[in-house]
Formats: C-alpha cells, sequence, structure tokens
C-alpha cells in the first residue's frame, strides 16, 4: 500500500463493505498517517522503522488505531467538558483514549476475541477502532441505560497496553563456559528464626 495515493487503495471500500455483508470485519494496518486518519475501515498504524529494528526489539508497537474507553461521571469534578450541554448534566459519558499495543498481542487477542472492532459515534460522525471486549461490553451498557462504573484511577488501571507483550520471553541466560567456576546465589537471611535441631545453624544464637 506504499505506492497507492494519499485517498488509499480503491479496494479497501469495497473489500470493507464486502466482508460486512458476510459478518466479517476487516482490519488494515499501515505506516501512514494518512491511511490512519480514515474511517471507512478498522485501520492500525505503526512507524515506519527499519527491518533490524523491529527484529532487534522482538515486536512491533501499533500507536493508533486502538483505543481505551474512559467512563466518567458529569460533575464538577470531571476532566471533560460535557459533550451534551454548557452545564454539568450529572450523566455518565464515555470518551476514547488513544493507548498503544504490541502488534503480537493485537493479532492474538483479536483472534482470541479480546479485542474488538468498535464504531463510535460523535455527532454525526463515525469513528472505527480497536479496544478491549471489557470497554465494548461497558459501552453496551452505557447505550442501553444499564449502570456503569467510573473508570479507575490512573494509578489503578491494568491495562495490557501499558505494559510489555505477556508473550514469553524470548531471551535465555547464557550457559557459562566449560571450566569456569559457576557462583553460588547466598540464601535469603532468616532472621530471628531458630532451628535448634540442626547444630550448624546461627539464626538466633548468641556468640
Amino acid at each position: 500500500m506504499a505506492t497507492a495515493g494519499a485517498n488509499g487503495p480503491r479496494s479497501v471500500r469495497a473489500r470493507a463493505s464486502k466482508a460486512a455483508k458476510h459478518g466479517i470485519t476487516p482490519a488494515w494496518h499501515t505506516d501512514r498517517e494518512d491511511y490512519a486518519r480514515r474511517t471507512d475501515a478498522h485501520w492500525t498504524r505503526s512507524d515506519k522503522l527499519p527491518a533490524h529494528v523491529i527484529a532487534k526489539s522482538g515486536d512491533l508497537r501499533v500507536v493508533s488505531g486502538f483505543r481505551a474507553l474512559d467512563f466518567w461521571r458529569c460533575d464538577i469534578r470531571a476532566l471533560y467538558r460535557c459533550p451534551d450541554s454548557q452545564r454539568r448534566c450529572g450523566k455518565m459519558h464515555v470518551t476514547p483514549k488513544p493507548r498503544d499495543v504490541f502488534f503480537d498481542d493485537l493479532v492474538r487477542q483479536t483472534a482470541a476475541g479480546l479485542i474488538v472492532p468498535i464504531e463510535f459515534r460523535t455527532g454525526s460522525r463515525i469513528h472505527r477502532f480497536w479496544m478491549t471486549d471489557r470497554d465494548q461490553d461497558r459501552y453496551e451498557d452505557l447505550n442501553s441505560g444499564r449502570p456503569v462504573l467510573p473508570s479507575p484511577e490512573p494509578e489503578e488501571e491494568n491495562h495490557a497496553s501499558t505494559g510489555a507483550s505477556r508473550r514469553a520471553p524470548t531471551c535465555r541466560p547464557t550457559p557459562p563456559e566449560p571450566g569456569l567456576p559457576v557462583p553460588e546465589t547466598p540464601l535469603p537471611s532468616n532472621s530471628g528464626a531458630t532451628c535448634p535441631s540442626d547444630p550448624g545453624c546461627a539464626a538466633g544464637v548468641s556468640p
């Protein structure tokens, strides 16, 4: 897609429409900001990096197209302006916030149904992006009039996109060379413990 025009390949709209008729939501990934700003499909974007940089880091970070929903009550403590009026209405609202996620995690969790697509409407405009299935459930509760609690404070959030990938580490400790002594790891101190059955134990014994 790097050779396509700023409006993107014409096949995007056609293929997305055809897939929707069969109950399929296509995912489009790009390194171009003009593509990522499109709203005709669920786009994600990563920075354009050399292959050796991606190979060295072991993963590719998705910087656009994945969002977390911030649910908040419209009162005097709210950080956002009321989307419905000039005054605080006291109702619950939701604001999408960009979040990074690793590409491998995005693929795995999408296949597992833990990350899902959404069409988020603001006024007459529809935004298409990806979010967790938990946020989707809360968003549907909000639209259905069911009670929804405000989102946790930032320090209380435990979102997968804010940390490293949860995949098994690819690095392994280097085995020691033959003939070299292996240092022993000291055991933690058991201060105050007693072990009278072991004459060699000095814990809690006065000299």
